[in-house]
């Protein structure tokens, strides 16, 4: 029960800081300059598609249609692919050492 509070807790604190974010977006009026895409989901199994999956999750956008959606994910991909590299080079590296990171 407390793990279930936590990560409650956890959603909370995330969602305040995600408004503070769009409420400067808004303050500058900059609602159609910035494009802003946020999950965050709190997993509690594999099956990620489960409804307690979905309660555990927070959206949030600054994007008006699917268009813009649609051309910001090639994007995503590519920053995905990227951080992967980045995060396989510092396993190998690591594993030189004898050090790993799981």
């Amino acid at each position: 029960m407390a793990k279930n509070k936590e990560k409650e807790k956890f959603i909370h604190e995330a969602k305040k800081k995600i408004s503070e974010i769009q409420d400067m977006i808004e303050e500058n009026e900059l609602e159609h300059e910035v494009m802003f895409i946020n999950m965050i989901a709190v997993i509690n199994d594999l099956d990620v598609e489960s409804e307690e999956a979905m309660a555990n999750t927070f959206f949030a956008f600054n994007i008006y249609g699917k268009e813009e959606l649609e051309a910001l994910i090639p994007h995503l991909l590519y920053a995905y692919d990227q951080a992967q590299e980045e995060h396989k080079g510092l396993d190998d590296f690591l594993n030189e050492f004898g050090i790993s990171l799981n």
